[in-house]
């Protein structure tokens, strides 16, 4: 199968998986971040080496959609480590993403993919990079939408220097055999899915 193939094929898995069943989505989402927090005190002194000496530590969610494993169930966790959240923001003409400092008491807006980003643009570089998953492979390799912003925003990164750790979320039953990288395609540094991490 051809990439938009594999992704018409992991869309229609993903949806038959959960069915409209919201049950599926919470317990799921619940279990992704319940490996997130173990994998991230397990992991600390090498996230946290992604950052300036007296800077905070910033990571980078996004607000889910079409199934998404929900992260930013992850917020009081991060709050409460002293750790900064911002979500993803879509600019004009672009295929780079910002990213905005949020809160959960702060406004949101839609943007032009129906997503939800932070109304205020209190505009930041993030040390970790949080990214949906539509598909993997054992090498790592993520499939995303095809639009190519998270790969395009890490490659842009790596010219300014600005190191990032870049994971990527989903569910186990997105893993894929063997998904053809292109030159500008990015591997995640970490896969966290509802069963464990890799």
């Amino acid at each position: 199968m051809n990439t938009n193939n594999i992704r018409e094929y992991c869309l229609q898995k993903r949806r038959f998986y959960l069915n409209n069943n919201l049950v599926n989505l919470e317990l799921s989402s619940s279990s992704v971040c319940k490996h997130f927090i173990n994998f991230f005190h397990s992991n600390y002194l090498q996230l946290t080496s992604y950052k300036k000496s007296n800077a905070p530590l910033t990571i980078a969610l996004y607000f889910p959609l079409l199934y998404e494993i929900n992260i930013l169930k992850l917020i009081p966790f991060f709050t409460n480590m002293n750790i900064r959240v911002c979500l993803p923001c879509i600019v004009k003409d672009s295929k780079i993403l910002k990213f905005a400092y949020y809160k959960v008491e702060d406004t949101l807006e839609s943007n032009i993919f129906n997503t939800q980003e932070p109304y205020v643009k209190d505009f930041c570089l993030p040390n970790i990079v949080v990214a949906p998953l539509l598909a993997f492979d054992e090498k790592h390799n993520r499939l995303g939408y095809g639009k190519g912003y998270y790969d395009n925003t890490i490659n842009y990164y790596s010219d300014m220097e600005h190191h990032v750790f870049y994971i990527g979320v989903g569910y186990y039953f997105q893993y894929y055999h063997s998904l053809k990288a292109e030159k500008h395609d990015v591997p995640v540094d970490a896969i966290i899915l509802d069963s464990g991490c890799l």
